[in-house]
């Protein structure tokens, strides 16, 4: 009586794998044993097959102009951080001016120089400063 209901669970499992292949040969209705004769085991692409629904065209219109908005907004504010900079820039006294020259110099080196070390260090320091 010990050993009935591991023989009913082996038994269950090869009746559903003996199901499970039936099924999956019959999928295509016989598209598939056909080509498995023939030596070329083609299958259906589920991606190609697939159905996508369309937007409305008032939709379309509608994002795309959205999309075109928000670029130039992009544009514009790029543009006024770029007069801003300068204007802070030309309202400094000549000596001042000059000191935000040579710091904005000195930062590139460092960054350059600290760029130069790490990636030739480490392979983890190469990903972060890649550019």
């Amino acid at each position: 009586m010990k050993g009935l209901p591991g023989k009913k669970i082996l038994i269950l499992m090869l009746a559903a794998s003996a199901s499970v292949t039936l099924y999956s040969e019959s999928d295509f209705g016989g598209y598939v044993s056909a080509t498995r004769e023939c030596g070329m085991f083609i299958v259906p692409s589920v991606q190609k097959m697939k159905a996508g629904v369309k937007k409305p065209q008032s939709a379309k219109k509608a994002q795309k102009a959205q999309e075109k908005k928000e670029a130039k907004m992009d544009r514009d504010y790029e543009k006024y951080v770029k007069e801003n900079r300068k204007h802070a820039l030309e309202i400094q006294t000549p000596t001042v001016r000059e000191r935000m020259k040579q710091n904005v110099k000195d930062a590139d080196a460092n960054y350059r120089a600290k760029k130069k070390t790490n990636s030739s260090q480490t392979r983890k320091g190469a990903k972060k400063y890649r550019r």
